[in-house]
């Protein structure tokens, strides 16, 4: 942090420091830490990604807000393949309710990833638990069109962990 004052202009100083306070859940510094790279390294992915993700944390919130998930959409535009951005992608998909969405960006995700890798075990289970999200909801949408009332359901199906983005950059 000394460092950075005596360097403002450092992008990369702030990068990694950002990233380095969000390691330590110091996520209002990492937040503030990450605006600035993100204001000396405008349209990289990897800084907004970063920054959206500190932004979630500090919010305390489960929900991904307008800003992060703008940072996030931009970043999916400048590249492809950012694999938290696909990661962070899914559970705004998911949060918005559009399941098929989110398997769309999970999917992609585990082409990028060992499939023996713990990220990968983590992608695959989102997977999963959004796949029962689904046909549980197809069930209700029958027994409400038949007239029958909503079934019970035979166990919890797990809400997406956005707070515990299980892939890095």
């Amino acid at each position: 942090q000394q460092r950075m004052a005596e360097n403002p202009n450092d992008a990369d100083g702030w990068l990694i420091l950002g990233r380095s306070l969000k390691s330590l859940q110091r996520f209002q510094e990492a937040e503030s830490a990450l605006r600035n790279a993100n204001r000396l390294l405008p349209g990289n992915a990897l800084v907004m990604v970063e920054l959206a993700e500190s932004i979630l944390f500090a919010s305390g919130s489960p929900e991904i807000g307008p800003e992060a998930r703008q940072l996030i959409e931009s970043a999916l535009e400048s590249d492809p393949q950012s694999q938290k951005g696909l990661w962070l992608m899914g559970m705004i998909s998911a949060q918005d309710g559009d399941e098929e969405k989110a398997i769309s960006h999970w999917q992609t995700l585990l082409t990028l990833l060992d499939p023996a890798s713990g990220a990968a075990t983590s992608v695959n289970e989102q997977i999963e638990a959004a796949q029962l999200r689904m046909a549980h909801a197809g069930v209700d949408s029958f027994a409400e069109e038949s007239g029958m009332g909503s079934p019970t359901a035979t166990g919890a199906v797990s809400e997406p962990a956005a707070a515990q983005p299980a892939v890095t950059e």
